[in-house]
């Protein structure tokens, strides 16, 4: 009898089991994310610490690069994989937790992204899971929007290379070198044949990139208001035309922000294959310290950035936030130099001579309460940490 019982409930467990495999079936796996794969700015991670609980973060990667983790503070993810990132949080960690281990997971990859724009169903940017080749970018835009035969394409990689592409080829045959092999931030331009020869391609800060036809003898600032015209975050003062490998500066500050005359971009004429380039500012300053959102923020060029509203941008000051010993580390002469400001009387008497406009590399530092402001060593910890992620301080 016993043993009539035992059958009976393993039949009873089996068919449990089969059931649940039935109603809950297996989550379908993800692309294969390449262990290789270097982390970037805006990649999304998943850490864990299976050791440790409480210490689950699920962290977008900064412009910087950077992150926060709780027991380590700041570190640098970009330019590191997942396994590297896991080992360097795990040294940290090591410091204040025993049987430690961590592990890092790769959610979004969005750092590894890609530009198509041209003759596809939906051009645009899109994110590499993994290596990348020709044909997995005209799929993910949807495939192309005529026949292979009638389209010609190059790719963009870097500032001046250029690269001629058979799409008709590497359809054909996938195998074959025409299917390029794609990199990070690489650009690639599909365009009919029969309407090639009038077109041309506005990117970066634009309010509409993309391909547009011209018209013969077109100048650029039409080619701008076909574009819909810089948006605010527009670095026009580097902007330039790619034509034929090579590049050609078109600085439009002096007639669009100061409304100089400008003979030479006035009369600059746009030729067919011509690429319109406008990228983001790269003039920027820091908030650090007591503030619900200390990082780096960029100066429009059209617009001139205060104290006030540096400290608005970085979301106002903390709860510690010791306002009197506030202050600005600007170089001077290629030396460092603080400038002390008292955001108390600022703030609370509005009184304005402390509220200074905000030069391209300043650091505007607000200590905690209970300390004595900004020091030297301190001063110079914030320029080595500019100076470590890569930002071109002159000094």
């Amino acid at each position: 009898m016993r043993h009539l019982l035992l059958v009976i409930a393993a039949a009873v467990l089996l068919a449990s089991s089969a059931v649940a495999q039935t109603a809950n079936p297996p989550p379908q796996q993800g692309p294969a994310v390449d262990l290789e794969y270097v982390l970037g700015p805006d990649d999304v991670i998943e850490i864990a610490v299976p050791t440790h609980s409480g210490l689950e973060r699920t962290v977008n990667i900064m412009p910087d690069g950077r992150i926060t983790f709780p027991r380590v503070g700041e570190i640098v993810a970009a330019g590191k994989t997942a396994s590297q990132l896991a080992m360097e949080i795990k040294t940290a960690l090591e410091a204040t937790l025993n049987n430690v281990s961590v592990l890092v997971l790769v959610r979004e990859m969005r750092a590894n992204r890609v530009s198509l724009i041209g003759a596809v169903r939906q051009g645009g940017t899109f994110f590499m899971r993994g290596p990348w080749k020709l044909m997995d970018l005209i799929a993910a835009a949807g495939g192309l929007a005529t026949k292979p035969s009638r389209v010609t394409g190059r790719l963009i990689r870097g500032r001046t290379e250029v690269i001629s592409l058979d799409v008709a080829a590497a359809l054909d045959d996938p195998k074959s070198t025409a299917n390029i092999s794609l990199q990070r931030n690489d650009l690639v331009l599909i365009e009919e044949i029969e309407r090639s020869k009038l077109l041309v391609n506005v990117l970066g800060q634009v309010r509409q990139p993309g391909t547009l036809e011209i018209y013969e003898g077109m100048d650029l600032l039409a080619l701008l208001t076909m574009a819909g015209n810089p948006t605010e975050r527009a670095g026009l003062s580097k902007a330039y035309v790619l034509r034929d490998g090579k590049e050609i500066p078109t600085n439009l500050r002096p007639l669009l922000v100061e409304g100089k005359h400008d003979p030479y971009i006035e009369e600059f004429k746009i030729q067919p294959g011509d690429v319109l380039f406008i990228p983001e500012i790269e003039e920027r300053f820091a908030v650090m310290g007591m503030v619900a959102r200390p990082g780096f923020f960029t100066i429009p060029e059209k617009k001139k950035v205060t104290v006030l509203e540096a400290l608005g941008m970085a979301g106002g000051q903390g709860p510690n936030a010791n306002l009197r010993g506030a202050g600005i580390i600007r170089s001077r002469s290629g030396k460092p130099e603080t400038i002390k400001l008292d955001l108390n009387a600022l703030l609370k008497k509005s009184n304005m001579a402390f509220n200074l406009t905000m030069e391209p590399e300043d650091i505007l530092f607000i200590p905690e309460r209970g300390k004595r402001g900004i020091t030297a060593g301190e001063a110079f910890s914030t320029i080595y940490m500019w100076r470590y992620i890569g930002l071109p301080f002159l000094w």
